[in-house]
């Protein structure tokens, strides 16, 4: 989203010297339909990465991809979908008592990574295993890619945690 705001600041403000670039229209426009859609929705959740992966890789790759995303993704999202609620409540009723959201906003953060990041980083080193066990040997080859998603759901869950603060701050919608 900044970046998008940057290319319609540069590409769209007719004072900029960007904006005579003969494609800064569309940049400008690109950016604004980006801006407005992730502002109407709060993030883009179009599965991106999985249209980049499938027109990108085989039928086999976009598989195995998917297969360790969402062994990943599964509970990490319920877990997400069962704190975030609660936390944007709670945040919600304290908004105007900062100090009080950072606190709490620090030890909630603080207490997930304590608990998930060792887990994660225990899931990406017995990676192969952990495949093995749950879907056989015909999907080995997900372990590669288990592993760099394992290592990134603990980003996922310090941003998710991070939502409810922006939202009951004001600053998610503008």
């Amino acid at each position: 989203r900044h970046a998008a705001e940057l290319w319609r600041g540069w590409f769209g403000n007719p004072f900029s010297p960007l904006s005579f670039v003969p494609m800064s229209k569309e940049f400008s426009a690109g950016s604004d339909l980006f801006l407005r859609v992730t502002q109407r929705y709060e993030k883009p959740a179009w599965n991106i990465d999985r249209t980049l992966v499938g027109r990108m890789f085989s039928v086999r790759d976009m598989g195995l991809y998917s297969t360790a995303y969402n062994v990943l993704y599964n509970p990490t999202g319920t877990l997400v979908g069962i704190v975030q609620p609660v936390f944007f409540s709670a945040s919600s009723h304290v908004a105007d008592e900062m100090e009080r959201v950072r606190s709490a906003y620090g030890a909630l953060v603080g207490t997930t990574m304590l608990l998930f990041l060792p887990c994660f980083g225990f899931m990406a080193a017995i990676a192969p295993t952990i495949i093995l066990a749950l879907y056989g040997p015909e999907w080995q080859a997900a372990a590669e890619m288990f592993r760099p998603f394992a290592l990134a759901m603990p980003l996922y869950m310090f941003t998710a945690l991070t939502t409810p603060i922006i939202w009951t701050s004001g600053k998610g919608i503008r």
